[in-house]
């Protein structure tokens, strides 16, 4: 969520990604990546809301 809202701030001030969000993005992929490789936790709302919401902020980012 961090990354979105760091993301959509960056994109009212016409900038591409900032540090700061890149480095939110970094950290989101890292919890995402550990909860889908644990093959004995089920995947959760929380775990796919948050994939669902990178793919949003991906496919809504402008091309510079």
């Amino acid at each position: 969520m961090l990354f979105g809202g760091d993301q959509f701030g960056a994109r009212l001030n016409g900038q591409k990604e900032r540090p700061s969000g890149v480095g939110f993005l970094k950290q989101a992929i890292q919890i995402l990546n550990e909860r889908l490789g644990d093959l004995l936790q089920e995947i959760g709302d929380s775990t796919i809301a948050a994939v669902a919401g990178l793919f949003i902020a991906e496919v809504s980012a402008p091309i510079f």
